[in-house]
């Protein structure tokens, strides 16, 4: 028998644009929130985080000045990594 994660298990990739939303992030919920999350910068404007933080990251991004959300995803393109 394979594992095969729930959809909640897997990671979400979302796509901003402006500035890092990561300091605002760890302002609001600290390290063990950012632990939690399972946030990683990918690239420049995209972040993977857990299924069930979507709504705190979308939260930091809402509320760093300069920055919005652009997109959510449940697979990343190749040409990102």
């Amino acid at each position: 028998m394979v594992y095969k994660p729930t959809d909640r298990e897997r990671q979400r990739y979302i796509t901003y644009t402006g500035t890092s939303p990561l300091p605002v992030f760890q302002q609001l919920f600290g390290a063990m929130g950012i632990a939690a999350a399972g946030i990683q910068q990918l690239a420049e404007n995209k972040l993977r985080v857990n299924a069930d933080h979507v709504d705190r990251v979308k939260a930091a991004i809402c509320l760093t000045p300069g920055s919005r959300s652009i997109k959510v995803t449940g697979s990343l393109n190749a040409s990102v990594r």
